[in-house]
């Protein structure tokens, strides 16, 4: 194996903006696009950006308002018709996007007995989310 670089993702193709502040987790789901867990500041305040494999932002979201707590995104994952889960650690919440980052539910939250989630994977109907008191629970989805 070698580690070649095949492309750089570093600005908007369209106008030349920065993508990202400081990404620190990555997926690529169903439609291509590079979803990337952007942290923007010291506050850990956080954003997912997706971006295409030719380098253009398709969307950014940047949580739910009202949640209470600033959003910051542990962690991001992929499932196998395109939507994009990812963690809330400070609102102790799971966000589940579409494919084209249109918001579409909080698949769990801390009336599911989740506390501060930092880490997720998903394999067929299993999802695991693990926090940062070394605890990991596997749910099992019900969603199509």
């Amino acid at each position: 194996m070698t580690g070649k670089i095949i492309r750089k993702y570093t600005v908007d193709k369209r106008d030349q903006t920065k993508l990202f502040t400081f990404p620190s987790r990555i997926t690529v789901n169903l439609n291509s696009d590079i979803c990337v867990a952007d942290v923007l500041n010291k506050d850990k305040s956080s954003r997912v950006v997706a971006v295409t494999l030719d380098s253009k932002i398709r969307f950014t979201y940047n949580g739910q308002p009202g949640l209470g707590q600033r959003f910051y995104v542990g962690d991001i994952a992929s499932d196998s018709v395109g939507r994009i889960i990812l963690t809330d650690f400070f609102n102790s919440a799971v966000h589940v996007l579409s494919a084209d980052g249109v918001y579409q539910q909080l698949l769990l939250t801390s009336d599911d007995g989740l506390s501060g989630p930092l880490t997720i994977t998903l394999y067929t109907d299993r999802l695991w989310v693990g926090n940062g008191r070394g605890v990991i629970k596997n749910y099992k989805l019900n969603c199509p």
